[in-house]
């Protein structure tokens, strides 16, 4: 059985769907025959990536619905661990969130869409202001949310499984406020990680039903989107225009969501942008050499306007690709599909690294009809790697597999319930 609702091939096929259906029946310029052979190449090569690993792995053993058939032991020491690991997490953030807060009040002028772009300006630039108050490291303190919502909600599962009756409060808690330090600095796109990660870790260990996951999936996306469209006054959001709320969200789905595409075809037919002499898929890689003297002729990337007719400088995942490997990028991309179809089986056959980053390679696929993330972002792969450890360390949930190895499953003599025992020393008999 396969979880439809997180399975990157639908995902991917549904979302380039809607899009290329939208910018094709919107005020956009229309979408050329030669365009769209291309898309269809890439995103072609991508599901066939997925499908040829799904075809040599067979069906998934176990799903989010499913329970191991052998239950932890959890320790009244290993539970309080759990809490007191909950309430620690709880307090870094609420404490990072509030010095951040003091840090916004002395650099932003006001409480609205001015302000909010002053405030983003200036976590972006290098220059004084926030990055002089370590305004960065929000960034590092939203990954490490993740970590421990993580936990908090394996917690549950591994709970629920040894017989307990846990509470979904902590693992909420810890999104709510993991959400918050997020919206403060990076806008929507890390905002969208923590929403999608803990409807992934509610799925995944069962805090709700499949549908309760979907729609609180859906309305919490949508509300961010328009929130933040308020906050920055776009298209007849926020901008004490009176343009009818229907007609200003139509405009919102058209900015983001459709001109992407067309702005692409733009780079590929008539060679609009130019962005960077260097790669763009091993850009982060190619950033730490240069801190060693290497690539140090590389240039950063700046990305040009287009007029499509609206304003814009994205251009879809497809760009990254097709500067990096030219014609060859459908095969660039075969490999990337069947990496991220590796990842998604593994994510739902363990309770290990897969299972946490998983809802971050979730995120690249939605969001590749905006720009490539999932290599190009190996910053934030390598502090989810580190957020994952360290909040392993400080949670120490048992696994099955452990739990496996310690105890042994009898059932009572009357046929109801089931002992622990622990398993025999020495050599059998």
């Amino acid at each position: 059985m396969r979880t439809a609702f997180v399975d990157p091939i639908w995902l991917t096929l549904g979302l380039w769907t809607f899009v290329v259906v939208g910018a094709m029946t919107t005020e956009l310029q229309s979408l050329e025959g030669m365009f769209l052979a291309f898309l269809a190449a890439g995103v072609g090569g991508q599901v066939l990536g997925m499908l040829t690993r799904r075809a040599t792995s067979g069906s998934l053993v176990r799903t989010c619905d499913q329970r191991s058939p052998m239950p932890p032991c959890l320790s009244h020491k290993q539970q309080r661990r759990v809490r007191a690991a909950t309430m620690l997490s709880a307090v870094v953030l609420i404490a990072g969130i509030t010095y951040f807060a003091y840090a916004y009040s002395e650099v932003v002028p006001a409480l609205d869409a001015t302000g909010f772009l002053a405030a983003r300006n200036t976590y972006l630039e290098e220059v004084r202001g926030l990055r002089d108050k370590q305004f960065l490291y929000t960034t590092h303190l939203t990954l490490l949310g993740l970590g421990a919502t993580y936990f908090a909600a394996l917690y549950f599962r591994r709970a629920s499984d040894a017989g307990l009756r846990p509470s979904r409060a902590p693992a909420n808690s810890l999104a709510v406020i993991t959400f918050i330090a997020a919206l403060m600095t990076t806008g929507r796109t890390a905002p969208l990680l923590v929403i999608l990660s803990h409807s992934f870790f509610c799925l995944r260990f069962g805090l709700y039903a499949k549908k309760q996951v979907i729609a609180m999936f859906g309305l919490l996306s949508l509300s961010m989107f328009v929130v933040v469209a308020v906050a920055l006054g776009k298209e007849g959001l926020g901008d004490g225009s009176s343009t009818d709320t229907s007609e200003a969200l139509m405009n919102l789905g058209r900015v983001y969501f459709f001109s992407a595409p067309a702005a692409m075809q733009e780079v590929l037919l008539r060679g609009a942008v130019v962005s960077n002499a260097c790669s763009n898929i091993f850009s982060y890689p190619i950033d730490l050499l240069k801190k060693v003297g290497l690539f140090s002729d590389c240039d950063g990337r700046e990305l040009g306007f287009v007029f499509v007719p609206v304003a814009t400088n994205v251009y879809t995942f497809l760009r990254a690709y097709w500067e990096d490997f030219g014609l060859m990028y459908p095969a660039a991309l075969f490999i990337i599909g069947y990496v991220i179809e590796l990842i998604y089986e593994s994510a739902f056959r363990s309770d290990g690294f897969a299972a946490f980053i998983y809802p971050f390679v979730l995120n690249s696929v939605l969001l590749q009809v905006f720009e490539e993330q999932l290599f190009a972002n190996g910053s934030v792969f390598s502090y989810l790697m580190l957020s994952f450890l360290l909040c392993r360390v400080a949670f120490g949930t048992p696994s099955h597999d452990g739990a496996r190895r310690k105890i042994v499953r009898t059932w009572a003599p009357s046929g109801i319930g089931m002992q622990h025992q622990p398993l025999p020393s020495g050599p059998s008999r």
